[in-house]
């Protein structure tokens, strides 16, 4: 068999195997960002930089990656692409990068303790009375989860 005959082989059979490409690599990018977000922060080799931006965003906006898991999943469900053994393996794959994004968010959750003690050790404790803001442990998780969530607040109601 030559290199061009393999080559026109390939996509026919993740089309008869049942495997959504689009859907997969989407995933794969997902999972990577994560995974890179949930592993050690050293960042070394060829490859370093990238995994440090990839694991950057997905850190810092775990819910916005849910999003993107979760459409991308809902629209290739809506097409028809989650049939067979593949695209479901896919699918669980999904499920569970969810469920991490789900462990980056609750690890975040004390920051916000750490960063008004850093800030009040720094620059002192009148320093919100000077900007005009409040302290950021008037944050309250039902206030932040309304944020987070504002996408489907229309379907709640």
């Amino acid at each position: 068999m030559s290199a061009a005959e393999l080559i026109e082989t390939v996509p026919a059979r993740a089309l008869s195997s049942g495997l959504p490409a689009g859907y997969a690599v989407t995933v794969g990018v997902a999972t990577c960002a994560t995974l890179a977000a949930l592993t050690s922060r050293r960042a070394g080799g060829p490859l370093g930089p990238v995994r440090y931006i990839a694991a950057f965003v997905v850190n810092e906006q775990p819910v916005l990656a849910g999003y993107w898991l979760g459409a991308a999943t809902l629209l290739a469900a809506a097409q028809g692409d989650l049939r067979g053994p593949a695209a479901w393996t896919v699918a669980a794959v999904a499920a569970f990068m969810a469920a991490a994004l789900i462990m980056l968010a609750v690890r975040a959750l004390p920051s916000t303790s750490v960063i008004d003690k850093a800030l009040d050790d720094g620059i002192g404790t009148g320093w919100r009375d000077g900007v005009g803001g409040g302290s950021s442990s008037a944050w309250t998780p039902r206030s932040e989860r309304a944020r987070l969530l504002w996408p489907l607040h229309g379907a709640s109601s």
